[in-house]
């Protein structure tokens, strides 16, 4: 399966093919081949140990990650404002 990517944006996704993550590296992964898209989406650690690269529940061991992204650092609590 290929993506069009819309113009004039540039995809956070990058693809298995061209790169992976770094070892123990938490990412998002696609997998495109699972048939409820509400769990195409997986965050999980990449070990790069062979049979199973990424650290997926044994439920999703057969399936080939296509793309992945780095997560987004996590949100700043707000300062509290005292008047």
């Amino acid at each position: 399966m290929s993506y069009i990517p819309i113009a004039g944006t540039i995809s956070p996704w990058i693809p298995c093919s061209e790169r992976l993550p770094e070892v123990r590296q938490l990412v998002l992964v696609f997998i495109p081949e699972i048939a409820n898209p509400d769990e195409q989406y997986k965050v999980t650690r990449y070990t790069g140990a062979h049979p199973f690269p990424w650290n997926l529940h044994h439920d999703y061991w057969h399936y080939d990650v296509t793309d992945w992204m780095p997560l987004p650092t996590a949100p700043v609590p707000a300062e509290v404002i005292t008047a």
